[in-house]
């Protein structure tokens, strides 16, 4: 069974991609499809490259999914995985997490339910009932077979275009959707953090390192401002 990686790649993101590629062909495996705005740095036999604009951060990954499922064709892999560009493989991957829904739990799964950052306005696609979610998933790692993994970029694309439609940035953006989306089709395997662990975080013994990013932090105090959108900035 053959499999691959979707990985967005614009702007200052490229500059993580040549670390990423080299430890993914190390302990991964497959073929790399990098949607970027510098196609030609990625000239080699087992990566395709797909051009697409530099949106910024937020806009960018929350519209990643759409941009997966608009090329969906290139796809030629038994299983798909999107991975963020920040990350880097540091052991083996093997087969055993080729499955029909792959999901990674969120690095803070000790925290009680009541505290989970689902998306709590009922206006938005992504909302989660107070009854609903028992684990709280990441966005860096998630895939699974070719035909789930495009159903699944559907999905989170027409929800997050009737969300951008009607004003509305989700809490955390993908991550809201995504979880939103396991819920109602709950993952087949599912991987622990140590599949998304934090640069020096010393509670996982990592499979993948995920760094952090200095040119996107946020501050607490300034998070209101990216719950709405206006729908004219993603035409």
């Amino acid at each position: 069974m053959s499999r691959a990686l979707a990985i967005v790649a614009t702007g200052e993101y490229n500059e993580f991609m040549p670390k990423l590629i080299e430890t993914g062909r190390k302990y991964f495996g497959g073929h790399f499809y990098v949607f970027t705005d510098q196609p030609n740095d990625y000239k080699k036999v087992d990566i395709t490259t797909i051009e697409i604009p530099h949106y910024g951060w937020p806009k960018m990954p929350l519209l990643r999914f759409e941009t997966f499922y608009n090329n969906k064709d290139v796809f030629e892999q038994d299983y798909i995985f999107t991975l963020d560009a920040e990350a880097e493989f540091v052991a083996p991957i093997n087969n055993s997490i080729n499955d029909y829904r792959v999901a990674t739990l969120h690095r803070n799964i000790t925290r009680l339910r009541q505290d989970f950052n689902y998306e709590s306005r009922i206006e938005s696609t992504a909302y989660i009932a107070p009854h609903e979610g028992e684990k709280y998933y990441a966005c860096g790692f998630v895939g699974g077979a070719r035909r789930e993994f495009l159903k699944m970029c559907e999905t989170l694309s027409r929800n997050i275009r009737a969300d951008i439609y009607n004003g509305i940035r989700a809490r955390w953006g993908d991550e809201s959707h995504i979880n939103r989306y396991l819920i109602d089709n709950p993952p087949t395997t599912i991987l622990p953090p140590n599949y998304m662990c934090p640069w020096g975080n010393p509670y996982f013994v990592p499979f993948i390192k995920h760094r952090d990013k200095q040119f996107k932090r946020v501050n607490v105090e300034d998070t209101e401002k990216y719950l709405v959108v206006n729908p004219k900035d993603y035409e």
